[in-house]
């Protein structure tokens, strides 16, 4: 499969909450889903949505960095999306929500 190792945690930034990224994260799906898939084009359409959403890019950005390419420093975020393709990356993305829902239901550990 095309499953990336890397913890819920990992997608949350220091000021975030998990249900925030999820959030960022469905919706980043939703307009990167509707977009032409062109570099330009995505890195436009994620920073338009950054602003809409009212968070900074890298709130934005570093979640979807983890979800798509499984690193917070990949190379640049809209080459990776490019060059991995629609459905590659709207998979990863999926995997990143699915995630993210699954640790909020799980009990915490002490």
């Amino acid at each position: 499969g095309d499953a990336l190792a890397y913890e819920a945690a990992t997608l949350v930034g220091k000021k975030q909450t998990a249900p925030d990224v999820q959030g960022h994260l469905s919706a980043a799906r939703a307009t990167l889903a509707a977009v032409p898939w062109e570099a330009a084009a995505l890195e436009t359409k994620l920073k338009e949505l950054a602003a809409a959403r009212n968070v900074k890019i890298g709130e934005l950005f570093m979640p979807v960095r983890v979800a798509v390419p499984g690193r917070t420093a990949p190379p640049p975020l809209d080459r990776t999306l490019d060059v991995l393709g629609r459905e590659r990356s709207l998979a990863r993305l999926d995997a990143a929500i699915a995630k993210l829902a699954a640790s909020a239901k799980a009990p915490e550990t002490p």
